[in-house]
């Protein structure tokens, strides 16, 4: 794959993605608003809405447009890579699936059931938690403003998957773990906005206004594209200090933390311009004892821009190595602080984004020396991620891929060594002493059952015969009658006992060249799957020719012996 996005030329290369899916289009058309979409999206957005009850409106900006599609003469290249995979995203865990994608039927099945994990924001409220989900994800998806903040769990749901879909939205209930609204189709370039009406929607149901917390309903977003890894991730609610929420949003994270902690990745924000150790999320993350799994991100280090503010926040980055908490610092080990900046630029959607992407970078240049630059910026809080991401796989997922390939590989072995042992080339006379082994073996093993099932066909229909022979009435016939209807009844029993006799050597011969034809039965056990590795049986199914030269052999036995009796 190779990526088609510069970043020379931002603007005209998103018009070759699709705002629904965010991936190379597929079959493009143009809509109302003069976008290019995919057929298969923009008609599922435009079903969506109906279904909904709403009017058609535009991915981009949800102004209402007409139903006519008209194709584009776009060419598009089908093979790139995803445009957030060149700046510090989530998307860089995929390479994980990337080198396992010749496996990928197997994979489909070690990752069913598979808890993926969780990559879960604490923070205080208004922390930046949103903002840096939003970064790693590279996807407009989470409620952003500063008015807005997160009142209920909103979970994203990634998925690696063979071809791209748009994403859906759905509202979840907690207590049940049941849908109570949805799922629709949103587009990921403005997804933003159907999370957030949901969001005031469950609010006024519950709270009456648009305040206070929700912890009856989740919102969650599922999204599988080919550019994705398998993971999940979590924005909570803010924790708040004080007040009337504060119970409310402690007790919501603690939950969360108690019923998901063992799939669980955690973010700590905390605002460059305080102290983590007044932080009552970290006091959290300490008491849970979750900082072996956790990562701190210091947001918003453009709002803590003067040079007693940066120095404070150098000291803080900085492994503190007594474990004191000298100007608020306060270690995380053993993954520590990262600086984060994701200072709102004007442009929109992806755009936007990669805008921020590149003005973090810049903006630390100059700012963070050499020796910390590890530790700045999302691209230093991906490597921790890509850390911990690999951890959980080689804990989780590891094993149980490692046991299904396993599996998959003794079934090949079993089948290739049901096929018989290794052909003996150029040593005709070797191969004939074994397949006449074989055949004997065969035939002597089964010799029992051969003439059981023989008799039952021959001697179920002699009876009928028999019977239908002396069934026929003989009383108050005169005696010169009754001699000669006797003798039909002897001629009758005699004939179907002589049909019988011609009959068997087919049908022995018949029973014998189809067991000789059936091949070895698969083991099932442990014991029996082992002994057939280590000793591959001959298999006479492999030489047609030999056993049409036995069943031959056999039918001429067979049918000289049933003339030999019946000559007696």
């Amino acid at each position: 794959d190779t990526c088609i996005f510069s970043s020379t030329n931002m603007e005209s290369d998103w018009d070759l993605v699709c705002a629904i899916c965010i991936d190379s289009l597929n079959d493009p058309v143009v809509a109302g608003d003069t976008r290019i979409y995919c057929r298969k999206c923009i008609k599922s957005w435009f079903r969506s809405l109906e279904e909904r009850g709403l009017p058609r409106s535009s991915p981009w900006t949800r102004a209402e447009i007409g139903e006519k599609l008209s194709p584009s003469p776009v060419v598009i290249d089908r093979h790139f890579m995803l445009a957030g995979a060149n700046v510090p995203s989530i998307l860089t865990l995929r390479s994980v699936f990337a080198h396992l994608d010749p496996l990928r039927d197997i994979l489909a099945a070690s990752l069913e059931g598979w808890q993926p994990p969780q990559v879960v924001m604490i923070g205080q409220e208004s922390s930046g938690k949103s903002s840096i989900l939003e970064r790693l994800a590279m996807m407009p998806l989470f409620p952003r403003g500063d008015d807005i903040t997160t009142r209920l769990p909103i979970h994203v749901h990634l998925r690696n998957a063979e071809s791209s879909l748009p994403p859906t939205l759905e509202v979840v209930d907690t207590a049940t773990n049941t849908t109570v609204r949805g799922p629709y189709v949103v587009p990921a370039i403005s997804g933003h906005l159907d999370v957030s009406q949901q969001m005031d929607e469950i609010l006024r149901e519950e709270q009456r206004g648009l305040h206070g917390v929700s912890s009856t309903r989740r919102i969650v977003l599922h999204i599988e594209n080919r550019h994705v890894p398998s993971i999940d991730l979590v924005d909570l609610p803010g924790i708040v200090a004080a007040g009337e929420n504060s119970a409310g949003t402690k007790a919501l994270a603690e939950e969360h933390i108690r019923l998901h902690d063992k799939h669980s990745i955690y973010l700590l924000t905390c605002p460059a311009a305080s102290g983590p150790n007044v932080s009552v999320a970290l006091d959290m993350v300490i008491r849970q004892g979750l900082q072996a799994r956790t990562v701190g991100v210091f947001t918003m280090c453009d709002e803590a821009d003067s040079e007693r503010q940066r120095n404070l926040l150098l000291q803080r980055l900085a492994p503190v190595a007594t474990g004191g908490d000298a100007n608020g610092a306060v270690p995380l080990a053993p993954h520590g602080w990262v600086a984060t900046m994701t200072k709102p630029e004007k442009e929109e959607g992806f755009t936007r984004l990669h805008a921020q992407s590149r003005a973090e970078q810049e903006w630390f240049k100059s700012r963070i020396p050499a020796a910390l630059a590890g530790r700045a910026g999302c691209g230093a809080l991906m490597s921790r991620l890509e850390e911990l991401f690999h951890g959980y796989l080689l804990a989780t997922w590891c094993p149980s891929t490692l046991q299904k390939i396993a599996a998959e590989l003794e079934k090949v072995q079993v089948d290739v060594s049901l096929l018989g042992g290794p052909a003996l080339q150029g040593e005709p006379q070797r191969a004939r002493g074994f397949a006449v082994a074989e055949a004997l073996k065969v035939i002597e093993s089964s010799e029992k059952m051969l003439t059981m099932v023989c008799c039952k066909s021959l001697l179920e229909p002699l009876r009928v015969a028999i019977v239908t022979a002396m069934q026929a009435p003989l009383a108050g016939l005169a005696p010169h009658v009754l001699a000669l209807k006797w003798a039909e009844k002897e001629a009758a029993v005699r004939k179907a006992c002589q049909d019988a006799a011609l009959r068997w050597p087919a049908l022995m011969a018949d029973a014998v060249k189809e067991l000789l034809q059936s091949g070895p039965v698969a083991p099932t056990t442990s014991s029996a799957r082992k002994a057939l590795l280590e000793q591959p049986p001959f298999v006479l199914a492999r030489f047609p020719t030999f056993i049409e030269k036995v069943d031959a052999a056999i039918r001429a036995m067979l049918t000289a012996q049933a003339e030999e009796a019946m000559g007696g």
